[in-house]
């Protein structure tokens, strides 16, 4: 299966185009909002794990394409593909406490949909330092945790989140630990 992504933008320079998959590698790093360069070395790296490849074709001035090429299977003959969400809320989910700590506000009002539409209460921060003041108000089943933030990172606003959880034995015993996960790249 090839899933491909095609924009009308300025396009990307010949000379960048090859280093683009690599790590800490930005097409534009003088852009207002830059990330870390890690996003397409990770889709490389997770396409590769399915035994896909990724690539990407561009015109300056004119636009990139973007696509990943999967050997998936197909589905079995009893396989029924779920319905689209339908509005109806899914038993169980009312109530249930989410955390959303995104500083983006477009990305705050799109994350928080779906959980609201299955009757999860939501609360919205948008800095690592209130997501950990808000946790140690409420007991989240859930929190959803942007890593790059203004005042405190998500990384370290889930460890001092952690901690505390840890400190009044609220958290769930069975849970790992996220920051000793195997990451990406190790």
């Amino acid at each position: 299966m090839r899933i491909s992504v095609r924009d009308t933008g300025i396009g990307i320079g010949s000379g960048t185009l090859p280093l683009l998959f690599s790590k800490f590698i930005q097409a534009d790093p003088s852009a207002p909002h830059r990330g870390t360069g890690l996003g397409l070395a990770i889709c490389k790296q997770l396409a590769e794990l399915m035994g896909g490849k990724v690539g990407a074709s561009s015109i300056e001035g004119r636009g990139s394409t973007f696509w990943v090429d999967l050997p998936l299977k197909p589905a079995k003959p009893e396989f029924q593909p779920q319905a689209r969400h339908t509005g109806a809320r899914e038993p169980g989910l009312e109530g249930v406490h989410v955390l959303l700590a995104e500083e983006n506000v477009f990305s705050q009002r799109v994350l928080s949909k779906l959980p609201a539409s299955h009757g999860m209460v939501v609360d919205v921060v948008s800095n690592g330092k209130d997501a950990v003041s808000r946790s140690g108000q409420t007991e989240y089943a859930i929190i959803l945790m942007d890593c790059q933030m203004p005042e405190m990172d998500g990384c370290e606003a889930t460890r001092r989140i952690r901690t505390m959880e840890n400190s009044h034995g609220t958290r769930d015993k069975d849970t790992r630990d996220w920051d000793h996960r195997p990451r990406l790249g190790e």
